[in-house]
Parts: structure tokens; sequence; C-alpha cells
């Protein structure tokens, strides 16, 4: 049984049963029995036709989910249910709750309406009548946290939800996606306008991992060494052709009499001193990803929009996409941006120009007319029809 620790002298208790909507042809009963005297009732019959007729059983109306019944302290509570259907569906009973000393409305109701013991129990269950009816209401609004619990919130609401953090979510993705989204948006605004910060939008939004860089983080004062004797590092930033390279302008500007060359120079301010060595390399980034991860150009220009919403609006970048080639000035670093590729695919004869397949760095070239012609070592004979 249910036990009642309260000692109160009047009380009443409730009942409510969570089931879901019922479908054609099922029903469901409950049975309360209430004692204070450790009284077990008689045990059902589950093959009689009505198992809970025997008392001292109280029946509850007919598909009624809840119900108010008089109590005493100490008491003992059982409960029974009866599920009846045509044998094709059944009810489903999720969860009950029984609620001892149950507070009713009368608690908001003068004191005056207290006094009569008559007038008291006749209020409390007139009173269960409305309380019935918002007590859905009541309950939603004492779980109101859940609604700003990403973990927890129902799936309705998360959209209401990543709007108060300006969070945009896909309808494509996932239930746990949009979760993780909302849990990750506060860590992401400290991160944003970062290169941390656009390489976990990258991959998180778009499902890309890119490699960002940025070229003022490897532009540094060129200084000669003081003399033979001087250390590792002053030397190792002044290595011709390396660490070295010319400013595109003067440190300090236009200097009548100095750096002032006429139609050559500019003006700058005494705050901008030393501007100039580094202002071709600023505010500038390049993203590079390998193009494997790219199914279509609908999804690089997701990317590109997703890189403008993140990066900070001073700056400007270059989109990379690597392939498995090398293109002098754009990728040209091995392990880093070039892709060693497997032979090129065979052509057709005078078809296949060097302008299309990249450049060659080894391995054998097709044969083309007229400058590469030596049958059985520059040309051979395959299955391609040769023009």
């Amino acid at each position: 049984p249910f036990k009642n620790k309260s000692n109160r002298s009047e009380q009443w208790h409730r009942l409510k049963a969570v089931i879901a909507p019922l479908s054609q042809g099922t029903h469901f009963r409950l049975f309360v029995y209430a004692s204070s005297q450790h009284t077990a009732p008689h045990t059902p019959d589950p093959k009689a036709t009505e198992p809970f007729a025997v008392p001292p059983w109280n029946p509850i109306e007919l598909d009624v989910p809840e119900c108010l019944f008089p109590g005493k302290p100490l008491d003992e509570v059982w409960v029974g249910a009866e599920f009846i259907s045509e044998g094709l569906t059944s009810p489903v009973l999720s969860q009950m709750r029984l609620d001892f000393d149950h507070e009713t409305y009368i608690q908001y109701l003068p004191f005056i309406y207290r006094e009569d013991p008559k007038s008291r129990s006749f209020l409390i269950r007139f009173l269960s009548l409305f309380e019935s009816l918002f007590h859905d209401v009541e309950d939603k609004i004492a779980n109101l946290s859940i609604l700003f619990d990403p973990d927890a919130v129902p799936a309705d609401f998360l959209q209401w939800l990543a709007g108060w953090l300006a969070v945009d979510l896909d309808e494509n993705w996932s239930e746990d996606k949009k979760r993780q989204a909302i849990v990750n948006a506060f860590d992401m605004y400290a991160l944003r306008g970062t290169a941390e910060g656009l390489r976990k939008a990258l991959r998180f939004f778009a499902g890309v991992d890119a490699r960002i860089e940025e070229p003022i983080l490897h532009a540094a004062w060129w200084s000669l060494p003081t003399d033979e004797t001087s250390s590792t590092g002053e030397t190792e930033n002044s290595i011709l052709g390396f660490t070295t390279m010319l400013a595109p302008a003067e440190a300090q500007g236009a200097v009548v009499g100095t750096t002032a060359v006429l139609d050559q120079s500019h003006l700058i301010t005494q705050e901008e001193f030393g501007v100039p060595f580094f202002e071709d390399v600023a505010h500038q980034f390049s993203v590079q990803v390998y193009r494997g991860q790219f199914l279509s150009e609908k999804k690089l220009d997701e990317v590109r929009v997703l890189i403008n919403r993140e990066k900070p609006a001073h700056t400007t970048y270059h989109l990379c996409v690597i392939e498995p080639r090398i293109r002098i000035g754009f990728q040209a670093r091995v392990g880093i941006d070039t892709v060693v590729a497997c032979p090129s695919p065979p052509g057709r004869v005078g078809k296949m120009p060097v302008s299309e397949t990249g450049l060659i760095l080894g391995g054998e070239s097709h044969g083309r007319i007229e400058e590469e012609n030596q049958l059985g070592i520059t040309t051979r004979l395959g299955e391609g029809v040769v023009e």
C-alpha cells in the first residue's frame, strides 16, 4: 500500500492517472481503498467479470483519470485499475500520482468558509472541480524552468529557446544536433571573431574541418645581426629570401628631405608610425578546405555564408579549396595544402593539354602529335580512339 506519514486530523487524498488518449472501444476504471487500521483489501479476481466487485473497493467513474476521496491520518491506500478493450487495442497507463494531505483551493478563501465542518467538506469537493481544469496549467507554470534547459525542453520549443540566443536552427538537423547547438551557443559567442571560433563553427554547422592561416602571424621585424656573436634568434630573423621582404611603404611615411618622393609617397599620422610594414598582410586570412569534404557547389556557398557571418567585419579572406594537384602561388606546400594524386587518367592524343591536367612533376606524360610522339616511349596505343 501507499502509506501516509502525515498526522493531520482531517484530510483528503487525491489520485491522478496519466493515461494516453483512449482508442475506440477501450475503457479503464480506477478503484481505491483507504484504511487506517492496516487492513488489506480482498485480492481482486482477474478472471471474474467484475474483479473489484468485492468490498471494500470504491470504484471511480468509467474513464475518469482523477478523483478526490476522504482520508484519515496514517492511512494506507491501495489502488487498482481495470482495462477494458475489444482485444485489438489497449489503454496505456504511464504514471499515477497519489497526494496525501491534499491542499485544495479552499486555502485561498477567507477563513470564515472553513469554520463549519460541513461547509468546508462541501467546498473542498466543489472546488476540486475547478482545480482539475487548471491542474495542467499549474504544472506547466511550476515546471517553467524546463523550457530553459536545452536537454529537457520539449522538441517543439527548441526553436523558441534558440531565439533567445539568436541561434538559427536548420530544419534538416536532428533533434540532438539542435540541442547541442543551443548548448554550445554561449561558448561559441565567446570565441566569435577568432580563428578558433571560425574553425569550430565550420566543423559544427557545415561539417568541414578547415585550416585557417593569418599572414600577419608570420610577419616579423627584420634586422641584421649586430655581429657574428649575436644570438641565434637574432640571426634566424634575417635570412635573406626567407625571413626578409621589402616593405610596401616607408615606416614613417613621407618625410620631407628623407623619405618623401614625388607621386610615390603617402602621408601618415604619428600614431601610425610603423603601420606600413604590416598593412599589406593585416586584417586578412585564408580558409583552406579539402575538395573531398564538398559534395556540391551548394555546400561551398554554405561555407562562404558561414565565414561571412562569423568573421570580423573589417577583415577579408580567401577561400582555398585544396584539390589533388599542385598550384603554384595557391597550394604548393607538400603535407599542408598539396595532395599527391594518382596518375593522370588516359586521354586521346592531342586532346590533353597541360593546362587541364595541371602541373606534372614526374611520371610519364601523354603522347601528343608533333611534340612527343615517339611510339613505344612517349606514346602508347590503348583503348582510346586516336583522332
